[in-house]
């Protein structure tokens, strides 16, 4: 799991340089627990359907 956050995390930070870097770091934080959550979900899934 940590490999496809680091991926993300690298979108993230391109993204927050334009951002100012407060609001680049609370938005940072947002989308890094979306993806975990929507991770958790696909692992869910993946782990009913097998």
């Amino acid at each position: 799991m940590k490999n496809v956050n680091q991926s993300k995390n690298g979108r993230a930070d391109g993204i927050s340089e334009i951002i100012p870097k407060k609001i680049g770091a609370l938005n940072r934080s947002y989308v890094n627990q979306s993806f975990e959550a929507l991770e958790m979900e696909l692992n869910a899934m993946a782990f009913c359907s097998l």
